[in-house]
């Protein structure tokens, strides 16, 4: 239901196949506050970046639960009846936009939980929480194609048997059923399986960090009855074996990187409390000719490309440090003193690194918005930074086919639509506070913008900044606009700019939190 402007058309598809995330995941014990933390950067171009309340429900037995697809552009859905931002009677902006339509149907529950979302699934009434990584995969898909959506090259024709499901909607079924991370992680394998997985762009697969306060986790998934060239059929169709995915936990005190690649290596198959995946991960891994079976299976180089060799951006040769060099900031930031160093390599890291000190939110919050300041690779440094020290860099350019090298790629970048951190909050303070978890949400790239708090026990008024507006359309009632604004007057003047943004955008950080922590005192979330 997305029709864009024919520029911005433009510009969305070159930046496409450019679309990527990053995720984080904090332990509980690594965090001052007992909170446990996932995090995402919705790094895409096109994206919506209202913020919806899908509330709690109650169904009759015999109900079916509508699957809708992936829209990521303005407006994502339209008449689903799942949040008061996709009706007309609530939002007259969408008049004359195409209904959205279901893909299928899923037997539904009898009571489900209300839950935040943006482009994606984030954070339910009972602390769950998610954040999002697109990583490469070997066996891939793409999504069902019904015509009407703005990059067709991310679609198939399925004339029989198509999947049902991407991340987006597993996100969501998760959390609406679920109130632990062992569950959702379960029901999306289950239900990626029975019927059917896609990825978001061609030859991937997903990553998720989820979390529920008590356990923290990452969650690889991908389509397994697909070829590696993205053809049906795959060398496992027909098996019953349609998804692949495995989850590992994440040690308390430890912070884990999900950076658009796979991150799970060996899985020990006797270590349940550590490692979920389904039973036939092995075998259908030796049937589909990816391992030998002989020794430990390393999951991320079975199921995923070498990141080293992989071409993240079509036409454009490898990046090989396009993961790596983010996990080994976020590292190096949390755990100084185990002197890592970076490398080409993101497996040649460690899936987790426990923290020298315990982290606050702010400093959760100031790792969305790295540039690599203060280190050899800091991006307001050397000739593409030009004369006013900008770090922002696009991607997909003609200069990246034309020589040779990388240039470090940020976490906050230029196509950040937005960032998000969820804390899941301990028992004391959920007590507290009235709410299990909260969302913290910047509208635009984090660099320069604010988090604000979403707590699960509230859901935002139509007429808040953050339900109203798209980026088809300037409005000076929508947050997004005006954190956009500033993020592209900067590119006139960055260094100078920023000694003026920079302080004003850590004096309001500060002071959403003390009226934030006010609120809390008072008994309830704002």
């Amino acid at each position: 239901p997305a029709h864009p402007h024919p520029a911005m058309r433009v510009l969305m598809a070159v930046a496409a196949a450019t679309e990527a995330c990053t995720s984080m995941a904090f332990t509980r014990s690594a965090t001052q506050t007992d909170s446990s933390f996932v995090t995402h950067t919705n790094d895409c171009v096109e994206c919506d970046a209202r913020v919806a309340h899908i509330p709690a429900r109650v169904y009759q037995p015999g109900a079916r639960r509508a699957v809708y697809k992936s829209y990521f552009a303005y407006p994502r859905e339209v008449g689903t009846g799942r949040a008061g931002l996709y009706e007309l009677a609530e939002n007259p902006e969408l008049v004359g936009q195409p209904q959205s339509v279901p893909l299928g149907y899923v037997p539904q529950v009898e009571k489900t939980h209300g839950y935040f979302e943006a482009s994606y699934p984030y954070m339910n009434e009972k602390g769950l929480a998610f954040g999002e990584s697109t990583a490469a995969a070997t066996l891939w898909t793409l999504e069902p194609d019904d015509g009407s959506d703005t990059f067709p090259d991310r679609h198939i024709h399925y004339p029989t048997d198509a999947p049902l499901f991407g991340i987006i909607q597993l996100m969501q079924i998760a959390l609406e059923r679920c109130a632990t991370a062992r569950c959702a992680i379960q029901l999306m394998g289950d239900l990626a399986n029975t019927y059917g997985f896609w990825g978001e762009d061609p030859a991937t697969g997903e990553a998720l960090s989820v979390t529920d306060n008590n356990e923290t986790w990452v969650f690889n998934v991908g389509t397994a009855d697909w070829s590696a060239n993205g053809t049906f059929p795959g060398p496992l169709a027909g098996s019953g074996f349609r998804s692949f995915w495995a989850a590992q936990r994440v040690p308390e005190g430890h912070v884990a990187v999900v950076p658009n690649a796979f991150t799970i290596r060996e899985i020990d198959p006797e270590d349940k409390e550590n490692f979920m995946f389904p039973e036939e991960l092995f075998s259908k891994a030796q049937e589909a000719g990816l391992w030998d079976g002989k020794g430990a299976m390393d999951f991320a180089l079975t199921w995923g490309p070498d990141p080293v060799t992989h071409e993240y951006f079509a036409g454009v040769p490898p990046v090989p440090r396009y993961s790596s060099m983010r996990s080994w900031r976020v590292y190096d930031r949390v755990a100084p003193s185990l002197g890592l160093q970076p490398t080409v390599s993101v497996l040649d890291l460690p899936f987790s690194v426990p923290v020298d000190q315990k982290l606050t939110k702010e400093d959760i919050f100031d790792l969305q918005r790295d540039h690599y300041e203060g280190t050899a690779y800091d991006m307001r440094m050397g000739i593409l930074a030009g004369p006013f020290g900008n770090p922002n860099r696009l991607e997909g350019g003609i200069g990246m086919r034309q020589h040779e090298g990388e240039y470090p790629r940020a976490i906050s970048i230029p196509r950040t639509t937005y960032a998000m951190v969820a804390e899941s909050l301990p028992p004391a303070r959920k007590a507290t506070v009235g709410s299990a978890g909260i969302m913290w949400f910047a509208a635009d790239a984090p660099a320069t913008s604010v988090f604000v708090p979403f707590y699960t026990n509230n859901s935002p008024s139509p007429t808040s900044p953050y339900q109203q507006g798209n980026r088809y359309q300037f409005t000076r009632g929508g947050a997004w606009w005006a954190f956009n604004f500033v993020a592209n007057f900067m590119q006139i003047n960055y260094a100078n700019m920023s000694t003026v943004v920079i302080p004003a955008m850590t004096d309001l950080q500060t002071y959403v939190g003390e009226q934030a922590a006010a609120a809390e005192r008072g008994g309830a979330g704002p």
